[in-house]
C-alpha cells in the first residue's frame, strides 16, 4: 500500500482505465509500453509530481506523427500483432 492516498488514487484510477477504456478503444497507443502503463509505472517509480508530469508529456507526445520523427529519438519495434510502435520505456 502506498503511504501517499493522493498517489494511491492515481494509480488506481488509471488501472481502472486500463479495465475499461482502453479495452473497449484496443491497441491505439504508437509507443512500447502505452502511455497508460508509462504513466503508471512512472507515478509508481518516481514521485507523484514527477510521474504526472512525464505521463502528461508522454501523452502528449502520442499522436499519429510520432512514428515519423521517432527513429532519431526512440527505438522502433516491430510486433506481428501490434505493427511498428516507438519503444520509450520509463527510465
Amino acid at each position: 500500500m502506498y503511504s501517499n492516498p493522493v498517489k494511491f488514487l492515481v494509480l488506481k484510477s488509471i488501472r481502472v482505465y486500463q479495465a475499461t477504456v482502453s479495452k473497449v478503444q484496443g491497441d491505439v497507443c504508437n509507443f512500447i509500453p502505452s502511455c497508460s502503463h508509462y504513466g503508471y509505472e512512472a507515478i509508481r517509480k518516481y514521485d507523484l509530481f514527477k510521474g504526472i508530469l512525464m505521463a502528461s508529456d508522454r501523452v502528449q507526445r502520442c499522436h499519429g506523427f510520432a512514428l515519423f520523427y521517432s527513429p532519431d529519438y526512440y527505438g522502433v519495434r516491430e510486433d506481428s500483432i501490434r505493427g511498428t510502435k516507438a519503444f520509450d520505456p520509463v527510465k
